[in-house]
């Protein structure tokens, strides 16, 4: 079975550091060393919201298991918590000079 490219998603000004589906549906985040988060619409391969607030290379973003909340981290380690349904930054921590270069949430949310 040959797999093909669906899409190419176009949005970012710079690398993308990572990628992850939300549970359950046709929604992608990524996380960009342009500073920002972007919702996708995997469907159709259209950005649908880009999330501003970094001001450093965000090299992580994950969803919560029920999805409700994200999480990302940049390269001056600083974590951000988002709430998904309305797509603003609720929690900014700053935990030092080292960069963030992975970020999840317990399973148990």
């Amino acid at each position: 079975m040959i797999e093909r490219c669906r899409y190419t998603l176009y949005g970012h000004t710079d690398s993308v550091n990572s990628i992850e589906f939300f549970p359950f549906s046709n929604t992608l985040l990524t996380a960009s060393a342009d500073k920002t988060l972007s919702v996708w619409d995997a469907r159709t391969g259209k950005c649908e919201q880009s999330l501003y607030g970094h001001m450093h290379s965000v090299n992580d973003a994950t969803f919560t298991p029920r999805g409700h909340i994200i999480a990302s981290c940049d390269a001056r380690g600083v974590t951000k918590l988002w709430d998904f349904r309305k797509l603003i930054p609720i929690v900014s921590i700053d935990v030092g000079p080292s960069p963030g270069n992975e970020v999840n949430f317990d399973p148990s949310g």
